[in-house]
């Protein structure tokens, strides 16, 4: 049997029987073994603090993995990590738990995310794989959730050493919700046609619409009436009342706000008190944004919920575009009846001294002979009457038309006031007027700077104006006085005079106190129009106020120097 050798560093007594040889050797030196054994503690005094400095590195590790962890519990936007072999979902913060519901940590992310039974086809784990360490940029509409986000994703390096799928995935459904309603806004607004009616009432739906809500009404305020168009359908989508005080939306209206009024409890509130609607329909949230018709609050878009809700900013902003829009509308439907209102009034003054020249010419044709000369002469004279009336509104139509195109133009001159005043006398006088009237200048005014021709069309249209609305026979004053740099110039009447509420409005374009049905008054109302034009053009200010004991006084101003 072959003997082998004892590989022990020290001798020991074996027995033969082991097979061991026995190698003796001299013993060692204490001095040997005292530094074999200071090797060894050294040694393992090396091992110790490599020992401590590993746990220590395992120790600040996993209190920086413990931290990251912890800063993404803090962010309120979804932060996962998975697998992007496996699919298998390591982490989850917080905010994806509240999302979701739910803690998928452990799950497959395709099935916890997405309810798919297999991975998403529009998986990005090729992508980040391909380029590790580069995020990558995506939006996608989550249907589990329904909503919009906007992700990164990128490959990081897990602390078991593999490669993982970070994704960060931001909401942006706010966002997007407003972009997708503001595109709708626009694709109405291009829907806009040349039907006013049919205009207001898309803008009206798309109030409604574009505010997820039950109800919306286009309230204005007219004529003493209140109508309502509303998206109510069949015979209650338009509503005309003179019961306007029932209505929250009149109540706004003639408060004259400028601001939206949102509204989160109608029942609560004193404004929506008894309202018809508010209680048939069981609105329980309100909206309230003032429509204009040429800077006057006259009307208001109404929206409405059978919910409880509040009304964002961003949401009030859209409806508030909407009123701006059906303030335009109103704008250009008020206009459109004026015009038909002018047509209806023009097509009456025109006709009139027509028929008059007609009749009378057809007259002097057929009878010529037969009339005497007196005759003859009055019915000339008719004629002529005729044709002058005819010529002061074709002069007003052009006047209109020049003032409209910025044409109307002053040709001013250093004048006397008094030849003035009394050839507008003479003028009015001219024209048949029986009534009399009074010229008084308190002082001498001296001469002024203005347009001779312009300023006697200014005086005949108050004159005529006051005389037109004043009893036959009934006198008629004029004055002027110096005040500082200007002259004060008067009218006085004793006529019907002028409502409140239309003091200001009979100087616009076309307007008349009566309406169409009750034109009395000759003339197509526009000779205010002209007379502020007029005034206006010389740097003065005309403006109409009751006459004490009834009537009224029409006053205007005009620079002495021209300015």
């Amino acid at each position: 049997m072959e003997m082998k050798r004892c590989r022990q560093r020290y001798p020991v007594a074996c027995r033969p029987s082991e097979g061991c040889q026995v190698e003796e050797k001299a013993p060692r030196s204490v001095e040997e073994l005292l530094t074999e054994i200071e090797s060894l503690r050294s040694r393992l005094g090396e091992l110790a603090e490599l020992a401590s400095r590993t746990a220590a590195a395992d120790e600040a590790l996993r209190f920086e993995r413990e931290q990251l962890l912890s800063i993404f519990d803090s962010i309120n936007e979804i932060i996962y990590v998975s697998d992007p072999h496996t699919y298998e979902i390591l982490f989850v913060n917080r905010a994806t738990k509240e999302a979701f519901g739910k803690d998928p940590t452990g799950g497959l992310c395709y099935r916890e995310f997405q309810n798919f039974d297999a991975p998403c086809e529009f998986c990005t784990n090729p992508i980040i794989l391909a380029s590790p360490g580069k995020p990558y940029s995506w939006e996608y509409h989550n249907p589990v959730l329904d909503r919009y986000y906007i992700i990164v994703d990128r490959i990081i390096r897990w602390p078991d050493g593999r490669d993982v799928r970070f994704e960060l995935a931001l909401d942006v459904t706010q966002i997007r919700r407003w972009q997708k309603k503001r595109e709708f806004l626009n694709r109405v607004y291009l829907g806009l046609g040349t039907d006013t009616v049919a205009n207001m009432e898309r803008l009206v739906k798309a109030a409604r619409d574009i505010t997820e809500s039950a109800f919306a009404a286009l309230c204005l305020l007219a004529g003493g009436r209140l109508s309502l168009l509303t998206t109510i359908p069949g015979e209650g989508g338009f509503l005309v009342t003179r019961e306007k005080e029932r209505y929250a939306c009149y109540r706004f209206i003639i408060e004259g706000s400028r601001e939206p009024l949102p509204c989160a409890d109608p029942s609560a509130t004193p404004l929506f008190r008894g309202d018809p609607l508010c209680e048939e329909q069981g609105f329980r949230s309100s909206l309230f944004y003032p429509v204009l018709t040429e800077g006057e609050v006259t009307g208001c878009l109404w929206v409405a919920d059978v919910r409880e809700r509040e009304w964002p900013p961003e949401e009030v902003e859209l409806v508030g575009m909407l009123a701006q829009a059906l303030s335009v509308e109103n704008e250009r439907l008020h206009r459109e009846e004026e015009l038909k209102d002018f047509i209806d009034v023009a097509s009456h003054e025109l006709r009139h001294p027509v028929t008059v020249i007609r009749g009378y010419a057809s007259s002097l044709l057929e009878h010529w002979r037969a009339l005497t000369d007196e005759q003859r002469e009055e019915m000339l004279q008719a004629v002529l009457r005729g044709s002058d009336r005819l010529t002061r509104l074709i002069n007003e139509l052009l006047d209109v038309s020049r003032i409209e195109r910025g044409r109307f133009r002053l040709q001013p001159m250093y004048v006397r006031l008094r030849p003035i005043l009394e050839r507008a006398v003479e003028e009015t006088h001219g024209k048949g007027f029986s009534n009399p009237i009074s010229v008084s200048i308190t002082q001498d005014i001296g001469e002024i700077y203005a347009d001779p021709e312009k300023l006697v069309s200014l005086l005949v249209i108050l004159l005529d104006n006051a005389i037109m609305f004043s009893a036959p026979g009934s006198e008629v004053e004029v004055t002027a006085e110096r005040k500082e740099q200007v002259v004060l110039v008067s009218v006085l009447d004793r006529g019907v005079g002028i409502p409140d509420g239309m003091r200001d409005r009979v100087f616009e374009r076309f307007f008349q106190v009566e309406d169409v049905e009750h034109h009395s008054v000759p003339g197509l109302g526009m000779g205010l129009y002209i007379a502020r034009e007029i005034v206006e053009g010389h740097g003065g200010r005309i403006w109409n106020e009751p006459r004490p004991g009834g009537g009224t006084v029409f006053r205007f101003t005009l620079p002495v120097r021209p300015a």
